[in-house]
């Protein structure tokens, strides 16, 4: 268990391996989409259809700043893009 406060690297660092390693293996094909939350100092996990839900239901006593996201089934968590078409001036 870590506890000293980590960067937003060293947070996004442990939260990839853990996902890797730990959680990535035991989810099931049916919760691709959904977002998984991840404390990295307890490597205590959540499942859910938002990042707030998910981080909710990892409980009130964590540090919001040492948790990461995931979006099973995805490389990146956020998609961006933009729809073609007229844009009225």
């Amino acid at each position: 268990m870590i506890q000293q406060p980590l960067n937003c690297e060293e947070v996004a660092r442990l939260g990839k391996k853990l996902y890797a390693e730990k959680i990535e293996a035991s989810l099931a094909e049916s919760q691709q989409g959904k977002i998984v939350a991840i404390d990295v100092t307890t490597e205590k996990y959540a499942l859910a259809d938002t990042p707030a839900e998910a981080t909710a239901r990892l409980g009130s006593d964590i540090d919001r700043t040492q948790v990461y996201l995931v979006r099973v089934g995805s490389p990146t968590f956020f998609r961006h893009g933009f729809i073609r078409g007229n844009r009225n001036p």
